[in-house]
């Protein structure tokens, strides 16, 4: 059972007198200088909605204690300053002997906090609590992102872990996930491996592995500049199958022990034992019918060389690495199945060619369609969409499976050409920022005295907008007062990415009598505002140089409430436009039963999260008459195609008379999706008529 501490600001810690940042909670049994030690460690941490971790080692009351701490950042204290929180977990070295490595530990377990509420508090005793968890060895995502599980070995030299520092724009998951499969290579020394996740938080000193952004000798950013590891531990690593030598052998050497020390898999004494039973037998069953005399003693057997057993050794090895692929390919993760082909071709490449039929066969046949449905489960998630991270790695992962594929030979066939469209969704979703956005038209007011003179401008949001924009500034804030941020950008278009844009400015967040209003600190250029309130709705800026060319296209103003929510007020000029999204035709889904047509799941939430001041959102087929005064939804059912193509039939609109034929026919067809393309998400006016076009779906 590990002994926790918690360490965060508070009015009052759990000694007397104390406050600030002071242990708030730990357990009874942890030794005072044990505490001692990890309140010296602070809390670095000072990113919020982001978490560093790391293991050391601390000698304490006569023992080795393993401490996990996991340090992350978020909210305001009790003087409403920005706070920080350490959660540690110490365990003494040998209860580490029956649990995961503590990377998997530290990934899995279910109790890290991330803020303290209420009263300073003892903890009861009780079992770390951990989720469900992978196989660790083969190291799959080593594989996925350095290219081979082999690498892994980097960190393993010699059964003891190597000091490396490793470089790379991951998530603090992937780098614990990285470190826990390197950490199984190790066996029982896998509790001695420290790490930290962050180097620039922690510091690199005392830790043996060390992850930072840029610079590491393992740069996770170019995995072709890390080399390939060969020997039994890098195959280990790769096929998660241990070589003629013991796993802690070092990487690309071969280990040094003399052969009769290495000697692993079937004993000699079995060889004997198996011969000498089966001369018995064959003697038995070849003895002439009606003598008496007793048969003549078998031959001594042959005692087994080297050779004999090192190649019995390798039969083992290599059907279990077999077996592995087999497994993976079985179970659906095809794109597994094919990167253990591409180890078991480079490290053994007779026994990749002996096996290619029908292993490599099955691979290739089920590659493609197996793969884009995984990747399509993965898309059609809510979560997807709205966590960044999580919408670059289901891209980077359809790069990946389309690389794989193409080197083990998938044929380019329909599921192949499926698997590119899926490849291609996931790239577009992943360039999109799903944000809450609300997009207000009007124009601004300018006033200035000369060209060196800073040119001030305000945009009118409306009652409507202005209501929203209040009720998101007030939502988590404690007091008349709190800390949010406010940034401009351009928007030419929803979801729009704009990579020059600066980093949100922290900003003040103040409640009168009669208004709410969110500014920058003087000095920021450009300066902005936002005050909403009974008097006024607006959004107001100081533009260095009196230039107002800002303020000529659609800007966003992305806000962040003291609770962490994010808005962006999309303001777009009367003499502007928002350009539409243009998205594939695959970003709607007719349903099977109703063919009413519908946005698709991985395109979903950024349009669910997109509202228009004085308009509602609704989707509509190509060619659509308007005025339409019915109430516009983001569902259009086949009624709604229907009666556009009467419409049009009877001579509304302009559609050529072939057009609408055809497309008469895709409805006959059941084809809902064909009978309205490409179709369009417009805003609608309560008279019916279309304010803006925010997305358009192709044909194809």
């Amino acid at each position: 059972m590990p002994l926790a501490l918690v360490f965060t600001s508070a009015p009052r810690g759990l000694t007397s007198g104390r406050s600030g940042y002071v242990t708030v909670a730990r357990h009874r049994d942890m030794p005072d200088r044990l505490a001692e030690q990890l309140e010296q460690l602070g809390t670095p941490h000072e990113a919020a909605g982001s978490a560093t971790v790391s293991c050391r080692s601390l000698d304490a009351a006569g023992r080795r204690w393993i401490v996990l701490s996991r340090f992350t950042a978020g909210g305001l204290d009790h003087t409403r300053r920005d706070n920080r929180l350490a959660h540690h977990l110490a365990f003494a070295l040998e209860e580490l002997s029956a649990l995961p490595p503590p990377a998997e530990i530290a990934r899995r377990h279910l109790g890290w906090l991330d803020r303290w509420e209420g009263e300073p508090a003892w903890l009861e005793p009780g079992p770390v609590r951990l989720g469900p968890g992978k196989p660790l060895v083969p190291c799959a995502r080593w594989r996925e992102l350095a290219g081979s599980g082999a690498k892994a070995a980097w960190l393993a030299d010699g059964g003891t872990p190597t000091p490396r520092s490793l470089s790379g724009a991951l998530a603090t998951d992937d780098w614990l996930r990285l470190l826990a499969e390197a950490s199984a290579l190790l066996g029982p020394a896998a509790s001695t491996a420290s790490f930290t996740t962050d180097a620039a938080v922690t510091g690199a000193a005392g830790f043996a592995w060390r992850c930072q952004a840029q610079g590491g000798e393992l740069d996770l950013a170019r995995p072709d500049t890390i080399p390939t590891p060969e020997g039994p531990l890098a195959r280990h690593a790769a096929l998660g199958v241990p070589g003629t030598a013991s796993p802690s052998a070092a990487p690309g050497r071969a280990p040094s022990a003399p052969a009769e020390t290495r000697r692993e898999g079937i004993p000699a004494w079995a060889w004997v034992s198996a011969l000498v039973a089966t001369g018995a037998v064959v003697g038995w069953l070849l003895r002439p019918s009606g003598r008496t005399e007793p048969p003549a003693p078998p031959p001594a057997p042959r005692q087994p060389t080297a050779e004999d057993l090192a190649a019995a050794q390798r039969l083992i090895r290599d059907q279990a690495a077999l077996s592995e692929i087999a497994s993976a390919t079985s179970s659906g993760d095809l794109a597994q199945a094919a990167r253990l082909w591409m180890e078991l071709e480079r490290l053994a490449p007779d026994v990749a060619r002996r096996n290619a039929e029908p292993t490599l066969s099955r691979i290739r046949a089920r590659f493609a369609e197996a793969v884009a449905a995984r990747l399509e489960a993965e898309l059609d998630r809510p979560e997807t969409a709205r966590d960044a991270r999580r919408a670059a790695s289901a891209r980077d992962d359809a790069a990946g499976a389309l690389r794989v594929g193409a080197s083990v030979g998938v044929p380019r066939d329909a599921a192949w050409n499926r698997l590119e469209e899926v490849a291609a969704r996931a790239a577009l979703l992943a360039s999109l920022d799903v944000r809450p956005t609300l997009v207000v038209t009007g124009r601004w007011a300018t006033a200035g005295a000369g060209p060196k003179v800073p040119l001030a401008a305000e945009f009118e949001l409306g009652e409507e907008a202005g209501k929203a924009v209040r009720a998101f500034l007030t939502a988590g804030l404690a007091g008349s007062s709190g800390r949010g941020s406010i940034r401009l950008s351009a928007l030419p278009h929803l979801g729009y990415r704009d990579a020059a844009a600066p980093r949100p400015t922290p900003a003040t967040i103040e409640v009168g009598q009669t208004s709410v209003w969110i500014a920058e600190p003087a000095g920021a250029a450009p300066a902005a505002e936002v005050n909403v309130g009974a008097r006024v709705n607006s959004v107001s800026l100081r533009l260095p140089s009196g230039d107002p060319s800002r303020l000529a296209g659609p800007l966003a103003v992305d806000l962040t409430n003291a609770g962490g929510s994010r808005l962006t007020l999309a303001l777009v000029p009367e003499t502007a436009r928002l350009e539409p999204l243009r998205l594939p035709r695959s970003a709607l889904r007719p349903e099977p039963v109703t063919r009413a047509v519908a946005p698709a799941g991985w395109v979903e939430p950024l349009l669910a999260e997109t509202r228009f001041a004085g308009a509602r959102l609704g989707l509509y087929p190509a060619g659509h008459v308007f005025p339409d005064r019915a109430i516009p939804s983001m569902v259009s059912p086949p009624s709604q195609v229907d009666t556009n193509l009467l419409r049009l039939s009877a001579g509304q609109g302009t559609m050529p008379r072939a057009e609408v034929l055809a497309r008469r026919k895709a409805a006959e067809d059941g084809d809902a999706l064909g009978a309205g393309a490409p179709w369009t998400l417009r805003a609608m006016r309560i008279d019916g008529t279309p304010a803006a076009t925010l997305a358009e779906f192709a044909e194809r």
